[in-house]
């Protein structure tokens, strides 16, 4: 199949030279609404002149993302078929034959970087088939590679590669039944998703994948009444907010969190998120990086407290004028070393608690005192 490069919309995707004389498609990082008519633009390498050499999965939504995809969903649901199968939290390894050799590559790259390319090869699996350039000429294998190094959100204790389906070349329409995920993995000794009982409506459905635990949720291959085939996600709800929180539990957010909540070590940050309704699952989460914070404020406390030392000893709490505490300290930054120590001890020297308090409270949590003030009112 052709694409026509210069009808692609450059706002809302990104057509790349790659080497090779290759074009890499993808979607902007701030596209995230997508219409019938591109979703098959996700992730292509084409040739110089639009032929499509590889193809990753076409953009599907999660039920209740969009209600054009929820229509199509429902159509398939009262006329259609579907089958259901385990959705795994691993990275897409897409395998075709260019020029009749192998290609591998992830669904954001036009080939496979090196880390992906070494845990790759530590599956277990029929590697001489799998680099046969006989086997899936016109095809886009599809697989899932989960490591217990590729960690996303849910953990992995060993190497996997499970065969998900394909993409023909020739019109881009995807494969995920079982028939053909058993194919792929009978053929290379790999593994294939777990398929669940089929459902009498999205409804049905989603309260099901909402329930589950440990899992991510569902893929759904659906096809219409006329046999046109369509993808849907049902995601858990536990999945839903870890991955919310390991996409937030950004060092700003984790300092934020322990400023409000009062938190001064880990110990009482962890017991602070378990009184906000957070469970074991999301509280872990977060520990590195509140780990590595309070790290970073007990080495703030301790310049703070060597910081006071000095200051009592300086005498300069005894300077009869503003300007000579101020000269003094400015020598005495300098000389420690410590010159981002001036505004708070020019505070201390001034006999403004609060506000020295409030340069501290910010050196230790990494910001400035105007975001420190912003946090005022506790947040979620």
């Amino acid at each position: 199949m052709k694409i026509d490069l210069n009808a692609i919309n450059r706002e809302q995707f990104n057509v790349k030279a790659v080497d090779g004389g290759r074009v890499l498609i993808l979607p902007q990082p701030t596209k995230h609404r997508w219409t019938p008519d591109e979703v098959h633009l996700r992730s292509l390498l084409c040739g110089a002149d639009g032929e499509v050499l590889s193809s990753g999965l076409p953009k599907f939504l999660n039920y209740g993302e969009d209600e054009w995809h929820d229509r199509i969903t429902e159509q398939c649901f009262a006329s259609g078929r579907h089958e259901i199968a385990d959705k795994l939290d691993g990275s897409l390894i897409i395998r075709s034959v260019i020029d009749g050799e192998v290609h591998w590559r992830t669904r954001g790259m036009p080939t496979i970087a090196p880390d992906f390319w070494r845990m790759l090869r530590e599956v277990d699996a029929d590697w001489e088939g799998l680099d046969d350039p006989q086997y899936g000429v016109g095809e886009s294998l599809l697989f899932e590679l989960t490591h217990p190094e590729n960690h996303i959100v849910l953990r992995y204790n060993e190497p996997r590669l499970t065969a998900l389906g394909f993409i023909d070349l020739d019109d881009l329409r995807p494969c995920l039944s079982q028939v053909e995920a058993q194919r792929i993995a009978e053929a290379f000794d790999l593994w294939a998703p777990e398929y669940f009982p089929a459902q009498s409506d999205a409804d049905a459905l989603t309260m099901i994948a909402q329930d589950r635990l440990g899992a991510e949720g569902f893929v759904c291959q659906m096809w219409t009444a006329k046999g046109t085939p369509h993808l849907v996600k049902f995601k858990s709800a536990e999945y839903v907010k870890l991955h919310s929180l390991k996409q937030h539990a950004s060092p700003e957010k984790i300092a934020r969190l322990a400023y409000q909540y009062g938190a001064d070590s880990l110990d009482e940050f962890k017991a602070a998120m378990h009184s906000q309704g957070f469970d074991w699952e999301a509280v872990s989460f977060m520990e590195p990086a509140a780990l590595e914070h309070f790290e970073r404020v007990d080495i703030v406390n301790a310049g703070l407290l060597a910081f006071d030392h000095s200051l009592d000893a300086s005498g300069l709490l005894d300077a009869e004028t503003m300007k000579a505490k101020a000269v003094g300290l400015k020598a005495m930054c300098a000389e420690r070393g410590t010159p981002s120590l001036f505004n708070y001890g020019i505070r201390v020297l001034r006999g403004q608690p609060d506000a020295a308090r409030d340069e501290a409270d910010a050196m230790r949590h990494g910001v400035t005192v105007s975001q420190l003030r912003a946090w005022r009112t506790p947040q979620s």
